[in-house]
């Protein structure tokens, strides 16, 4: 793998002027948030109910019904005071299921938080006096598991992996992976391309496992 600076950590998860990124991580629906950073000049007016936080039930209800996709992060539960979205993990099913990494302020440090749009039970006791570094937010995502086994088996991210290249109906895993999970973080720039390069060292320890060999079409990340 690229050599990422995994000690790297974020000075402040609360920053007195926050980045775009940052500024759009406070919008639940994925692709609400896509269309303003792709559009940004066109959104103009806080006011306008694309940039807002969440929508209202009938608000939501209209945006799902374009399309199924539009329903991905609609669902979340609204940030506590006080809390950020510091990463998040987005799925391409058919609704569009994101998972939500967030860190709120105490006033003895920082607890962290993940959330999705079913209420999921997550375990996650984690604390710190200043913001993760990058490889202890890996560590969290890679720590926590479904509480339902059917669903789980190593982590917030690799499940999904796993069950592609299980279930995986074409040999190119690694497209269709990459493809299906997304690992994202306003405060973190390094995360996804991590996970990208991951994905690769993972699928050869993978197909070893299986002995599958190295199919070359598996292995192609282009």
């Amino acid at each position: 793998m690229p050599h990422y600076d995994l000690t790297y950590r974020p000075s402040t998860y609360w920053p007195d002027a926050p980045s775009v990124p940052q500024l759009l991580a406070s919008i639940a629906g994925e692709a609400r948030r896509a269309i303003v950073t792709n559009q940004p000049d066109v959104f103009v007016d806080a006011g306008d109910w694309i940039l807002q936080p969440t929508l209202a039930p009938a608000e939501r209800g209209w945006w799902g019904s374009l399309h199924p996709s539009f329903m991905g992060g609609e669902y979340l539960s609204a940030l506590e005071a006080g809390a950020v979205e510091i990463a998040r993990i987005s799925l391409a099913s058919t609704t569009a299921d994101q998972v939500s990494v967030r860190a709120r302020r105490l006033d003895n440090g920082i607890a962290y938080r993940i959330v999705d749009e079913y209420d999921t039970p997550y375990v996650c006791e984690r604390r710190s006096a200043e913001p993760l570094t990058l490889a202890e937010l890996i560590a969290l995502l890679d720590d926590t598991d479904h509480p339902h086994e059917e669903f789980s088996g190593g982590g917030l991210v690799k499940t999904h992996w796993l069950h592609i290249a299980e279930y995986a109906e074409t040999r190119n895993f690694y497209e269709e992976a990459n493809a299906f999970v997304k690992v994202s973080s306003p405060f973190y720039a390094d995360l996804s391309a991590y996970y990208e390069d991951a994905l690769l060292e993972w699928l050869a320890a993978y197909l070893e496992k299986d002995n599958t060999g190295t199919d070359e079409d598996a292995l192609d990340a282009e």
